[in-house]
């Protein structure tokens, strides 16, 4: 029987331990009761992990190798709604650590930074199909991939439902040519007065058809070949002229009897 004064105490006093990331020491923990650390707001992408016990004598050899795979959640459900000549860009946040704001990409490009809110008012945008985006940032600076996609077809509307025009723009007449009415076709693109007159060859005024304040729209406006005295006229080639604020056009037509 082995004598109890002669047995060696072998036993080691830890001190703590050190936890690296991707073989680069991240903490030091010189409390032997914690067991657990929190390696906080990283940005996306793998990681390795081990930890090494501090003894007296030293450090020990590195645990096993833990992999870890941190994903920034890009905003859901994105959605893209015409709102008269405007587009309103909506989406859910995404559930994860805190986050920082939002940027709104257009076809790709960014068109808005530090956006607090879930929402974004995209103002007069033409009429066109759109693909809209939104990312993430979170703390640290730190952005997510880009959401879904949110394709919209805009076309641009009044109050009133009614589309808006992309260009001010006097398009033609049909039947050209005509007898005894033609259909004189014209776009608005911003509310403002608006004349569309009939000039014979020689320039002189024969109808005033529009002389008016219009509102943004396609408008048709049909000519009964009769002069501003309620009289028909002659055959022959006339021109109609459009004046708006920032634009003029004159077109020919044919009356043939």
């Amino acid at each position: 029987k082995r004598n109890e004064d002669d047995i060696t105490d072998y036993t080691r006093n830890i001190t703590g331990y050190k936890v690296y990331r991707d073989n680069v020491e991240i903490v030091d923990i010189n409390d032997p009761a914690i067991v657990t650390y929190n390696d906080l707001a990283l940005p996306g992408g793998d990681y390795d992990y081990y930890i090494t016990a501090i003894y007296d004598e030293g450090e020990s050899v590195p645990s096993n190798i833990e992999s870890v795979t941190i994903t920034l959640p890009a905003p859901e459900n994105p959605q893209a709604i015409s709102q008269l000549a405007d587009i309103f860009i909506s989406w859910d946040a995404p559930v994860n650590r805190s986050l920082s704001h939002y940027k709104v990409y257009r076809n790709l490009v960014m068109i808005a930074d530090d956006i607090m809110e879930t929402s974004y008012l995209d103002p007069n945008v033409p009429n066109g199909t759109y693909t809209y985006h939104i990312r993430a940032i979170y703390s640290g600076g730190y952005q997510s991939a880009l959401s879904a996609d949110a394709v919209i077809e805009h076309i641009q509307t009044n109050a009133d439902g009614i589309t808006i025009p992309v260009v001010t723009e006097l398009t033609g007449n049909y039947p050209n040519p005509f007898n005894p009415t033609t259909t004189i076709s014209f776009s608005i693109k911003e509310a403002g007065f608006v004349s569309i007159d009939i000039y014979n060859m020689k320039g002189q005024l024969v109808k005033t058809l529009v002389n008016e304040q219009l509102d943004a729209a396609y408008y048709n406006i049909t000519w009964n070949g009769k002069d501003n005295s309620n009289k028909t006229i002659s055959s022959g080639v006339y021109f109609y002229k459009m004046r708006s604020s920032n634009y003029t056009a004159t077109k020919k037509m044919i009356l043939m009897k």
